[in-house]
């Protein structure tokens, strides 16, 4: 089973934009702190609580696969993509 979702180019870039608006941070400076495994530096602007279930999340694939299937997950991801 491939744990990898499927998002387009556009839909990470959505994604990372909001969530750095969210954080206060520049949103390529999160992708690349994302993409070179620097989690605790990215997660370190989110509440504890907060940061410590995703963390969880993230190091379970079968609960991150279940989280990206959820129907609230689906339609944030389709409301970022434009209802496409």
């Amino acid at each position: 089973m491939n744990n990898t979702p499927n998002l387009s180019n556009d839909t990470i870039q959505q994604m990372l934009k909001m969530a750095g608006e969210k954080m206060g941070t520049d949103p390529v400076k999160l992708r690349r702190q994302l993409e070179q495994g620097a989690f605790q530096e990215a997660l370190g602007k989110i509440p504890s609580g907060q940061s410590a279930r995703i963390q969880q999340v993230l190091n379970d694939p079968k609960a991150l696969e279940a989280l990206l299937n959820s129907p609230k997950a689906k339609q944030m991801l389709q409301n970022l993509m434009g209802g496409k």
